[in-house]
């Protein structure tokens, strides 16, 4: 059996653990492994199972002296960590080389260096520490802009006789580059939320009839290049990929409000009785409120992120960690310096609180969940036109759920919020009303979703279904 001692260094959170092995011990296990290939091997002018084993040796000694090596080394740093409970942070790293071979087999002796984080308790979870949860009511300003934006979401039915242009009218209009080409469209359609603030601006001051110029990427800022010139000049072949254009509004097209009446009701809530405007206003407000109760959440859960940081600041091997990750990155990741370590300190630590509390709460997380939150981050992406389940997904969530980079950032986001979920009624709460704007500053304030995880497997699930 191999020989391990081991010096801590407390100060610094890393043990060293000496590992030694007599050649005799690994050489047995090599020479077993050689009769092993032996007897499958097939060589030319030998029968098989007959081969010398000096060929063998020349031939695959070195590497299976190799793995059996490292196979005993790897069994004495687990079974060291396993018997010590080591919270192991980053990897083992060998503090000197190995040098032996299959020809001049000598006693291995290696030591490997471990950073880990010493028991903790997590503090600062109490029902005194409270934090504002809020509740939207809307103003009835708020509440009548939603409603309208709802009449006409669900309307049918269009008017072309505006001659002023609003938001999100729909624009019929001559579209002439402004090159040596002269390319023109005649006739197209576009949508006006899908053009930048600039150039809505500057179409609500002209009436039809009237005239802009602008760069063709500002009339639709969600296509392409590719798609924006095939949707304004479809029988162009260049490699521009944007040209400044003079735009003509030859029509408005604008969507008429639906009546508020009972069928109009019914359509919003099916499981609900409603027979007046009032009822339908007192409804409506109550959806909204519910519907703005995640992002309530997500800001209580960020003062709870703020307050379990700041109370939980235990010490970590930083010396350690960073000759780590020096070491571990790869040869087009960015170097290691103070702003990026600092951003992997702050995130090593927070996973390590997430990670006990996910033992002290017994949270689990399930395939099935991680996947559900993959289908719905790309149906929010996509405003829902697509929903989460549905066999247009199907095929793009099966390829998705093979990527372990992407199961695994999902499932830490499912992790999370489960584990908010487990300290929401651990904490105080200090419940405040606001309406919609006043909340929507708060959110902006106190809150930042980071998406780049999201638009990473959208823009993947984008290319294959481009393929």
């Amino acid at each position: 059996m191999p020989v391990a001692t081991h010096t801590f260094n407390e100060g610094e959170q890393t043990v060293v653990l000496h590992l030694q092995i007599a050649k005799n011990e690994y050489m047995s296990l090599v020479d077993k492994k050689l009769k092993e290939v032996r007897k499958n091997f097939q060589q030319p002018g030998f029968r098989p199972g007959k081969a010398p084993m000096g060929l063998l040796r020349k031939k695959f000694g070195n590497e299976i002296l190799w793995d059996e090596v490292n196979k005993l080394l790897d069994q004495e740093v687990r079974a060291f960590i396993q018997e010590k409970e080591l919270k192991v942070l980053g990897n083992p790293m060998p503090q000197n080389s190995l040098e032996t071979n299959i020809n001049k087999p000598v006693d291995v002796q290696l030591d490997i260096e471990i950073g880990y984080m010493p028991k903790q308790e997590i503090v600062g979870i109490s029902e005194e520490t409270a934090f504002p949860f809020y509740k939207v009511e809307m103003s009835e300003t708020e509440l009548a802009e939603e409603i309208e934006a709802q009449r006409k979401q669900r309307s049918q039915d269009l008017s072309e006789d505006a001659t002023d242009i609003q938001d999100n009218d729909l624009l019929e209009i001559k579209v002439v580059a402004n090159n040596e080409g002269a390319w023109t469209n005649e006739s197209t359609m576009v949508a006006m939320d899908k053009a930048t603030a600039d150039v809505q601006a500057q179409l609500k001051a002209i009436e039809v009839g009237g005239s802009i110029v602008c760069k063709l990427s500002d009339l639709d800022t969600a296509l392409t290049a590719e798609r924006r010139m095939g949707m304004f000049f479809p029988e162009v072949e260049t490699e521009e990929e944007d040209v400044e254009v003079t735009v003509e509004v030859l029509k408005v097209k604008r969507q008429i409000p639906r009546e508020l009446n009972e069928e109009f009701f019914a359509e919003l809530f099916p499981e609900d009785e409603i027979k007046t405007e009032e009822e339908f206003k007192a409804k409506f407000a109550e959806m909204v409120s519910e519907q703005f109760a995640p992002a309530a959440k997500s800001i209580f859960f960020r003062y709870v992120y703020e307050e379990l940081m700041e109370k939980n600041n235990f010490d970590l091997p930083e010396k350690f960690l960073r000759k780590w990750l020096e070491e571990s990155r790869e040869e087009k990741q960015e170097e290691v310096n103070d702003d990026n370590f600092a951003d992997f300190m702050r995130r090593l630590r927070w996973s390590l609180i997430i990670d006990q509390l996910t033992n002290e709460h017994n949270v689990e997380v399930s395939k099935e969940e991680v996947e559900h939150a993959i289908r719905m981050a790309i149906a929010r992406q996509y405003n829902f036109q697509i929903p989460p389940y549905h066999p247009i997904m199907d095929s793009q969530i099966e390829n998705l759920m093979k990527d372990e980079a992407t199961v695994r950032q999902f499932g830490e986001q499912v992790q999370e919020q489960k584990v908010f979920d487990a300290l929401l009624p651990l904490f105080g709460k200090a419940e405040e009303t606001v309406d919609a704007a006043k909340f929507d500053e708060i959110y902006k304030a106190r809150f930042e979703q980071n998406e780049e995880a999201t638009e990473e497997v959208v823009e993947e699930v984008e290319a294959e279904e481009a393929e």
